[in-house]
């Protein structure tokens, strides 16, 4: 675990959306059960979904579920509503694998997508070292499968939080902003496309890894494919 200095986070810290391609994602904090810890009051997308015209959120940070109540959880009920009023949530699975039965809160939403890292056969724990493997695998709790899609995940350079730098960074948090990319691409090429849609098209595009549907979900995201699949409005 990263420990992570301690302060008062402002509500835009979680909902500062970036612009790819003209299609605004709300944003959330790396890492899996990291300080701070989001909730729910300090989401905003909902309510600045027209202003910043928000299509996507990205969730890379989790919490681990104990028990099926978990899906009945205050955090679950957010991302739904959000689902619900046309928001595209993705999540990450966690990083608590390689058991079954791990995937992380939110990801455990059977709604919403959930990413795992497609490395995780090839075992490259949380830090990038090779000797064990972290995605988190499905089912849920309430037997819900997942997770619906994987990404590369194990030593993705990105941002560094610490002097303006950057720095190789593995797990399913890395995974998951892939797949929002992905994502902010497809509403671009088409921005009728609906989140269902989407997440319908994401697991027929996607490429089998040959590892079972608990570990792979759909299997590995395949941009190509997946933009093939989408009727472009010109």
């Amino acid at each position: 675990m990263v420990r992570l200095p301690r302060y008062t986070p402002s509500p835009l810290d979680w909902t500062t959306p970036v612009s790819a391609r003209n299609t605004p994602i709300s944003t959330t904090w790396a890492g899996q059960n990291m300080y701070p810890s989001p909730t729910t009051k300090q989401w905003k997308p909902l309510e600045n979904k027209e202003k910043y015209r928000i299509r996507i959120v990205n969730i890379s940070v989790g919490t681990k579920s104990e028990s099926c109540a978990d899906s009945q959880s205050e955090l679950v009920h957010a991302v739904e509503e959000m689902w619900k009023e046309g928001i595209t949530v993705i999540a990450s699975a966690g990083n608590n694998g390689p058991d079954y039965n791990t995937i992380t809160v939110p990801g455990i939403s059977s709604k919403i997508i959930t990413v795992g890292a497609s490395e995780v056969m090839k075992g490259f724990d949380a830090r990038g070292n090779t000797h064990f493997t972290y995605s988190g695998k499905g089912p849920t709790l309430c037997n819900v499968d997942k997770p619906d899609i994987t990404a590369k995940g194990s030593r993705i350079v990105s941002c560094h939080f610490y002097g303006n730098s950057y720095a190789a960074k593995s797990g399913t948090s890395m995974s998951t902003p892939i797949v929002s990319g992905a994502a902010a691409l497809a509403f671009s090429y088409n921005p009728k496309l609906s989140n269902e849609s989407f997440k319908e098209k994401l697991c027929l595009s996607a490429r089998d890894i040959g590892y079972d549907r608990y570990t792979q979900g759909c299997g590995e995201l395949d941009l190509k494919k997946l933009l093939l699949l989408i009727k472009p409005v010109l």
